[in-house]
């Protein structure tokens, strides 16, 4: 009888403990999720104007994730006149870019780069098509506190020294992203 006993009381410590771990687990989880990610304008007191604003401790839970590269199509050559980036050239900026994006997420927000590393780490490319447009969403994504990347072409091939040839956006939630770059084409 006391070997059953015995058998009863280490199941019942253990059991215990397995709780108290899973608890201990859930609760730092909790913590990592972020309290406000957007505010949707449902409840805005007449404001107006507010960007949305962005907790950058994103975690699974916050899933899908993405990265957008955004491809300036406004672009000059070295005589001011307007050119096209060859497939081979613009793969190799967004490369740049995504590489830029990634290094500087892992800095400032890396638990959004665990999740999108985990999640698939999913890449979408789209089509700017004013310069004007490439400033402004890098302005708005600056004011938003979202990590982003600008690649600057040192000109020696296609395109004038400094032009901004691709800008990559995230990683972040889905939902965050699309509120800055579901209006372009995807590429």
């Amino acid at each position: 009888m006391t070997y059953v006993l015995q058998l009863i009381v280490v199941f019942s410590v253990c059991s215990f403990a397995a709780g108290a771990f899973a608890a201990a687990v859930m609760l730092r989880v909790r913590q990592r999720i972020p309290v406000a990610m957007i505010d949707d304008d449902d409840d805005d007191d007449g404001g107006g104007g507010e960007k949305p604003r962005v907790d950058d401790r994103w975690g699974v839970l916050d899933a899908p994730y993405k990265m957008v590269l955004c491809v300036n199509m406004d672009l000059r050559d070295d005589d001011g006149k307007p050119t096209k980036m060859r497939p081979g050239k613009m793969a190799a900026q967004c490369c740049h870019a995504c590489l830029g994006a990634y290094k500087a997420a892992k800095g400032a927000t890396p638990s959004a780069v665990r999740s999108w590393s985990i999640t698939g780490q999913a890449k979408v490319c789209v089509k700017v098509p004013t310069e004007a447009e490439f400033f402004r969403l890098k302005d708005d994504l600056e004011e938003a506190g979202i990590c982003y990347y600008v690649v600057e072409d040192a000109g020696r091939t296609q395109v004038a020294p400094g032009s901004r040839t691709v800008l990559a956006v995230g990683p972040a939630p889905v939902k965050v992203l699309d509120k800055f770059t579901s209006h372009f084409k995807l590429y």
